[in-house]
């Protein structure tokens, strides 16, 4: 949306951004509430645009997500090399992996809910060895 504004006595075009949550594709939940980012966009994605996390989006994923081995173990076999069960035997090394977010790029699923002002989407990889569900 676009909205005209004066400036100066000059018009101005101002867009209007669009609060969004983004989530990160997992194998077992829709919308994970537990782990997104929520940011400004200047439209609603459709499925299959390619939207790219900055570096501190992505920094903010990996933080939360080794902070919590039970989230990560939501994470561990959709997004790194290593299985769920070994990082249990070793979670110690949950600070050291790699998530590998970054390949998150293009908007698998669109949600808007009625009466809510904030737009939830859902980022999967382009790569088959990631694409799971």
């Amino acid at each position: 949306m676009r909205t005209k504004i004066f400036e100066n006595n000059n018009l101005i075009n101002q867009i209007e951004m669009i609060k969004t949550r983004i989530h990160i594709k997992t194998t077992n939940e829709f919308m994970d509430d537990s782990l997104f980012i929520l940011t400004e966009l200047p439209f609603v994605p459709r499925v299959g645009d390619r939207i790219q996390l900055s570096q501190d989006m992505l920094n903010e994923l990996e933080q939360k997500v080794r902070s919590d081995l039970d989230l990560a173990k939501k994470y561990i076999n959709v997004w790194t090399i290593f299985d769920v069960k070994y990082v249990e035997k070793n979670p110690g090394m949950l600070r050291d992996i790699d998530f590998e977010f970054d390949l998150a790029k293009y908007v698998s699923h669109v949600c808007i809910v009625a009466g809510s002002d904030i737009v939830d989407i859902k980022l999967k990889c382009e790569t088959s060895i990631f694409d799971v569900i």
